[in-house]
Parts: C-alpha cells; sequence; structure tokens
C-alpha cells in the first residue's frame, strides 16, 4: 500500500469517550476497557458510512477482488478517566492513488507519494473550510450551524490509514507495520475484509489490536 506515513502527527485532544459520544449526537452500548486494549476508534454515523460506502461493506463488488485503500479523518484523543486513547473518526477519505498497484507502491516514488499527501490535505483543508459542503458533520450542519464535535476539538486531521485484504483475514502484514511504526504514538492502522464484513484496528507502536465503537445516533436507535 503507498506508503502515506509522512503527514503531521495530528494535536492530541483531552476528552473522555462519553464525551465524544454525546456530541456526535449519538451513543453506543460498548466501551473499551484500558485492561484488555491499548485502545479504541471511534466512528460516527457519517465516518462509518463513507467507509462502508466506499468499501462495498458486505457487497459482492468487483472492487472487493482487489485492494482498496482509506484515509480515516478526524481527531486523535485521550481518555483521562479510562486512561486510554482513541480515534474518532469523523469522515473516510478514498485514496484515488497513481499507479496504486502493489509493485509500484513499494518503489515509494516521491513524486507520485507527494501527489497522494497533497491529495489528502486538500481534502482536509476543504473539510476544515467554512465551506465545506452543508449537510456533513465533519463541517457545518445545516446552513450555519457547526457540528459540535467539530465546534469542540476544531479541525480535523489524518489519523490513520486504512486498507482491504481482499480473500484474506484482517491482520497487519510485514509490510504493513512497517509502514505502521512510522506514524504516530496511536497512528492506528485498519485492515477490512467487506465481502466478510470483518474490520480491525491496530494502534500503538507494537501494533496491538484496538477496540472498534460506531456511534449510533439516538434516535435511530431508540425503539
Amino acid at each position: 500500500m503507498p506508503r502515506v506515513v509522512s503527514v503531521s502527527r495530528p494535536e492530541v485532544h483531552t476528552i473522555t469517550m462519553d464525551e465524544v459520544i454525546a456530541l456526535c449526537g449519538g451513543k453506543s452500548e460498548v466501551f473499551a476497557d484500558p485492561k484488555d486494549a491499548p485502545g479504541a476508534v471511534i466512528f460516527t454515523p457519517e465516518g462509518r458510512g463513507d467507509l462502508f460506502q466506499f468499501i462495498h461493506w458486505g457487497e459482492y463488488h468487483p472492487n472487493n477482488l482487489k485492494e482498496q485503500q482509506c484515509i480515516p479523518v478526524g481527531y486523535n484523543c485521550f481518555d483521562p478517566v479510562r486512561n486510554i486513547p482513541f480515534i474518532v473518526v469523523t469522515a473516510t477519505l478514498h485514496l484515488y492513488c497513481v499507479r496504486r498497484s502493489r509493485a509500484n507502491s513499494a518503489l515509494g516514488d516521491p513524486h507520485h507519494q507527494a501527489m497522494v499527501e497533497q491529495q489528502i490535505t486538500d481534502e482536509i483543508a476543504c473539510m476544515n473550510s467554512i465551506a465545506a459542503p452543508e449537510g456533513r458533520e465533519v463541517g457545518l450542519r445545516g446552513n450555519d450551524q457547526i457540528a459540535p464535535i467539530f465546534r469542540k476539538l476544531g479541525k480535523l486531521s489524518m489519523v490513520g490509514k486504512i486498507h482491504t485484504h481482499p480473500q484474506m483475514d484482517v491482520f497487519l502484514s510485514g509490510t504493513d507495520k512497517l509502514g505502521h511504526v512510522n506514524g504516530a504514538d496511536f497512528w492506528v492502522s485498519m485492515v477490512a475484509n467487506p465481502q466478510y464484513k470483518k474490520l480491525s484496528a491496530f494502534g500503538g507502536k507494537a501494533a496491538r489490536a484496538c477496540t472498534i465503537l460506531f456511534c449510533d445516533r439516538a434516535e435511530e436507535t431508540e425503539e
């Protein structure tokens, strides 16, 4: 996969997971246990929707027969109550790479690497702009209302990497681990198998498995 590892480390926000879920306007039944997991990844409904749409979650789709790549965008956080780091994914960017074959990606061509990084930074800058598309929780909601989580935590950053493993289980290969350790202290690498609805996350320098939480709209989950 492309070695998108040189984007600057995002700011760490001190905030509890409960506060984040409340700001997202939703709820979650499961929380990460600090004794069992080194961290957690929380997907807002928008972040999950983007990812599932891009990788054709649960579908038998031609794109699922080849590796797909995405960039999670959101916030790098720390919960002082649970003493646990976590990532909030508010949007997912589909990574359209030039010559994205495995062989060419491994070459690490500086020119194509720069194009990939520019694509990412341009899209994030757009989302952080006051001109962000209306109706998206990552930027504006409605006409002039800033989404609560955006108002609380500020500008979005790239917070990890996501790629798929067609016809394989969800794990970090040797190449994946090499790319992962060049990231931030809680740089998250996620691996998905869309056809079998599997998604795993790995964080920290040791690339240990993280808990994944999906935040649902309260009004959508109430009976």
